[in-house]
Parts: structure tokens; C-alpha cells; sequence
């Protein structure tokens, strides 16, 4: 069963990662579209994220009543319902509203997955399926680039909405055949609130995702902009970035076989040291060869750092784990979102070598934290 589970949630996954990464190579068409600037349109990103990171706990506690499978779908189905009313938007204010729920909705897929993971998967198993998540979230994140890229050049962006609506509802029909996986109940949920605050860890790899979410996913979106405000089309901006997906997908199988040789802290550092150099590139040179060398690298961060977030964020506090994995995601994204908001107006201005230059700094002393907690807390 854990094995079908797998596949199936796979495809959910991918088809949340295509909607999150869907918008950024469009932003600059929509904002040339509405007669409104990057910097607001850029708006429509933020409200994306804060919308995904808000609703961690909400779905958290309807997981444990109604089941992991059953919140998925739900989340699938919103998300193609959204994706209709973004594609019908006829004003930058609409566009926004449309992403906010879009965002809340696809809020429901890729931590519930990990939660139905933690639930059914032995420990010794629950890395590789956590990282199988993270490969299919990685294609479907350069599928949503190359399509949003594509729609912007060649079709126009609502087709690009439209098409992944299209996805995520056909997608909620076919996970019909997920097996089900019980949540925790209806009570206990202040014991769980409880268990959570009183582990001093638990609080800690929370704190280090609301970082990590400013410093990794905050500044991704600014990679196709930094290139279409260059002069690129955004065919060429969406082709580029989508190297980040692929990447993911390598690193992943990378981090599969140095799982079994090195410590989770070990490939912390590895992960952390890739998204300083990463970003540093794009710093240095935010053009074609700066941007692409971003995105393998960041992608390796996600692979190699992230992933080993995830996994430590399902083990911290068993008895309390959808709602350790939602605080988890939900404080990722919403540093993801202050990020963004906050240094939107250098997109704006065009000052993107500033702009990278934040991320490659912060995640220094956010690796450090994150590998010193990592090696004090793992136990063989």
C-alpha cells in the first residue's frame, strides 16, 4: 500500500509545485498586461505564499479529523477552481485575490503528503519516500516554470492558469484511489499544542524554516524577472530557471546515496554551502550564466538541506506530527513571503545584484544553526 500511496501522492505533488512556480516568468507579461508594475504585480507572489503559510495549522487539524487523502484532494480541487478565476481576471486586484486562495488551497498538498509519509512509512523508509515527494515536486516546479514561461512568450498567461487548473482537477478525481490514511482525531489537539511548545527542538527547526524560507524560496522568484527586465524573453527566462526543478531531481539522487554514508548534519552543510554560492552567483552576475548557476545550485540546497528539514521536522515530536510539519511549511512560507514583499520594490528598481546578495548572506548563519541543532539531535 505504502508504495501505491507513493505514486499517487507523487502526481499531487507535482501538480502543487507546477501552480506555486507557474507564475513567477509570467509576472512581468501580467504586469505589462494590467498596467501596473513588477513591484505590485509582484504582489500576486506574495499573497501566494503568506495565503500557503497561513493555512498550515487549518489543514493540520482537518487532516486529523477527516484524512491525510481526503486533504489532498481538497486541496487539489481548490487549487483548479482558482486557477479558473485567476484565468478570468480582467485587473491586477482580482489576480491577487485569485492567488491568495490558490495559495491556501495548494497549501493542503505537498505537508499533508509528508504527514501521510510519517504515518505509514517505517523510519528507515520514510527519507527515500520523502524524497521521491521532493523529486516530483522538483519536476513539476520546472514543468510550472518552462509552462509559465512559455504562456507569457507564445499563448498569454491565462493559459497558463488555465492549464493548471486543468491539471489539479484531474488530478483531484484520479487520487479517488489514494488509500486512506486516518488523521489523529478530533481530540487532543491542545495535548499536541502542548508537546509542541514544550520541545524546545520542535520550536527550533521551526524557527530555522521561517528563515530558510526567507533565504531559499523568498529570492527563487526573482530569477525569471531579474532576466525578462534584462531584455530576455521570458520563454528564454522560464527555459533558464526551470534548471532549478531539474536540478532538484539530480541532487535528489545524489542525496539518496549519500544518505546511507553521511549524517543528516553532514548534508546540511553541503546543502547550506550550495545556496550561499548560489545566490552569490546570481550576485555577481544576475544575467544568463549568474541566473542559471542559481538555480543548479539552489536547487542542490533544496535537495541536499531542505530535504533533511523535512525528515528531522517529522521525527521532533511523533505524537504531534501533522502539526509540527505544518508549523514547519507554514513558517517556510511565510519567510518566503516577508522576503519577498520586503525586497520587491529592488526588483523593482532593478537592483538585482543587491536583491541575491541578501539570500547568499543569510544563509550562513541559518546553515550554522541548522547543522549544530541537526548533530545534537540525531541519534543513529
Amino acid at each position: 500500500m505504502a508504495d501505491r500511496s507513493t505514486r499517487l501522492l507523487r502526481f499531487a505533488v507535482f501538480a502543487a509545485a507546477f501552480d506555486t512556480f507557474l507564475l513567477a516568468p509570467m509576472l512581468v507579461s501580467i504586469a505589462t498586461d494590467t498596467g501596473t508594475t513588477l513591484t505590485a504585480a509582484a504582489g500576486m507572489a506574495s499573497a501566494y505564499l503568506l495565503a500557503y503559510g497561513v493555512m498550515q495549522p487549518v489543514w493540520s487539524v482537518v487532516s486529523d479529523r477527516i484524512g491525510r487523502g481526503a486533504v489532498v484532494r481538497w486541496g487539489l480541487l481548490g487549487a483548479a477552481v482558482t486557477g479558473v478565476l485567476c484565468a478570468a481576471a480582467s485587473s491586477l486586484g482580482p489576480l491577487v485575490l485569485g492567488r491568495l486562495l490558490a495559495g491556501g488551497a495548494v497549501a493542503a498538498v505537498m505537508p499533508t503528503s509528508i504527514t501521510y509519509v510519517g504515518d505509514t512509512f517505517p523510519v528507515e523508509r520514510r527519507q527515500g519516500a520523502i524524497a521521491d515527494l521532493n523529486a516530483s515536486y522538483a519536476a513539476g516546479s520546472a514543468m510550472g516554470t518552462l509552462a509559465g514561461g512559455a504562456a507569457a512568450a507564445y499563448a498569454g498567461w491565462r493559459v497558463g492558469f488555465l492549464g493548471s487548473a486543468v491539471l489539479a482537477g484531474v488530478l483531484a478525481v484520479v487520487l479517488a484511489r489514494l488509500p486512506h490514511c486516518p488523521g489523529a482525531g478530533r481530540g487532543g489537539l491542545r495535548h499536541r499544542i502542548r508537546a509542541v511548545l514544550g520541545t524546545p527542538w520542535a520550536l527550533a527547526i521551526i524557527g530555522l524554516a521561517l528563515v530558510e524560507g526567507a533565504a531559499l524560496l523568498g529570492f527563487l522568484g526573482f530569477l525569471a524577472p531579474a532576466l525578462v527586465t534584462a531584455g530576455h524573453r521570458p520563454g528564454i527566462a522560464g527555459l533558464v530557471v526551470a534548471a532549478y526543478g531539474g536540478a532538484v531531481l539530480l541532487w535528489t539522487r545524489v542525496v539518496k546515496q549519500w544518505a546511507v554514508r553521511l549524517p543528516p548534519a553532514a548534508l546540511i552543510a553541503i546543502g547550506a554551502t550550495m545556496l550561499v554560492a548560489g545566490y552569490g552567483s546570481a550576485a555577481l552576475s544576475p544575467g544568463v550564466a549568474g541566473v542559471l548557476a542559481a538555480s543548479i545550485l539552489v536547487g542542490g540546497a533544496m535537495a541536499f538541506m531542505h530535504s533533511m528539514l523535512q525528515v528531522w521536522a517529522t521525527e521532533v515530536v511523533p505524537a504531534a506530527r501533522a502539526l509540527v510539519v505544518a508549523l514547519f511549511v507554514g513558517a517556510l512560507f511565510l519567510g518566503s513571503a516577508t522576503a519577498m514583499r520586503v525586497f520587491a520594490p529592488l526588483a523593482g528598481h532593478g537592483a538585482f545584484r543587491q536583491l541575491f546578495a541578501v539570500p547568499a548572506l543569510l544563509a550562513v548563519p541559518m546553515g550554522l544553526a541548522a547543522v549544530v541543532g541537526r548533530h545534537r539531535t540525531y541519534r543513529r
